[in-house]
C-alpha cells in the first residue's frame, strides 16, 4: 500500500462523512408556522440529533468495509451479519425505551448498510486492481533479475534455495 492509497482513504472518509452531515442537515429541515406565515428551516437540535447518530454509524461502516474490502479472509464474512445484528438490537432496544429516536437511529443504519455496502464494493475493487499492478511490478522484477542473472554468466533461473517463500515451494 503506498502513500497515495492512505491519503485516498483519508479523503474517502472525510467525504462519506461530509455526505453524513448533509443528509441530517437535510432531515432536520422543519416546516413551522409563525404569525400565519409558513416558513421552513432547520432545527438546530435535530441536526444534531441526526449527526450524532448518523456520523459514528458512518464511521464504523466505513472503517468495517474499508477491511472487508482489502481483506480476502473467511472471518470477515462473519463481522457484518454479527454488526447488522448488533444494530437491529440497538434499534429494538431503543425504539421501545425511547420512540422519538426511532427516525434519526433508523437514518443512522440505512447509511449504514448503504456505506457499509458501497465501501466494501469499492475497496474490493481497488484491492484486485492494486494486485493487478502488483502482478505486473513483479513480472517486470522477474525480467530484470533474470536478465542480470544472464549478464554476469549465471543461469537465469535463481536457485530454489535462495527465494524459498517466493518461489511458491
Amino acid at each position: 500500500m503506498d502513500e497515495g492509497l492512505n491519503f485516498a482513504l483519508l479523503r474517502d472518509a472525510l467525504i462519506t462523512l461530509a455526505v453524513v452531515a448533509a443528509v441530517a442537515f437535510v432531515l432536520s429541515i422543519r416546516r413551522s408556522t409563525v404569525d400565519g406565515t409558513m416558513r421552513i428551516g432547520v432545527s438546530g437540535t435535530a441536526w444534531l440529533t441526526f449527526l450524532g447518530v448518523c456520523a459514528p454509524l458512518a464511521a464504523i461502516a466505513f472503517a468495517t468495509g474499508y477491511l472487508t474490502g482489502f481483506s480476502r479472509q473467511p472471518a470477515v464474512t462473519a463481522t457484518i451479519p454479527a454488526i447488522l445484528t448488533l444494530f437491529g438490537v440497538v434499534f429494538a432496544y431503543v425504539s421501545e425505551m425511547n420512540p422519538t429516536s426511532r427516525g434519526p437511529l433508523a437514518t443512522g443504519i440505512v447509511l449504514f448498510a448503504l456505506i457499509l455496502v458501497l465501501t466494501t464494493n469499492y475497496y474490493a475493487t481497488v484491492r484486485e486492481t492494486e494486485r493487478v499492478k502488483r502482478l505486473l511490478v513483479l513480472s517486470e522484477q522477474e525480467r530484470i533479475i533474470k536478465v542480470r542473472r544472464e549478464n554476469i554468466g549465471l543461469d537465469k533461473d535463481p536457485p530454489n534455495w535462495m527465494l524459498p517463500g517466493e518461489m511458491g515451494k
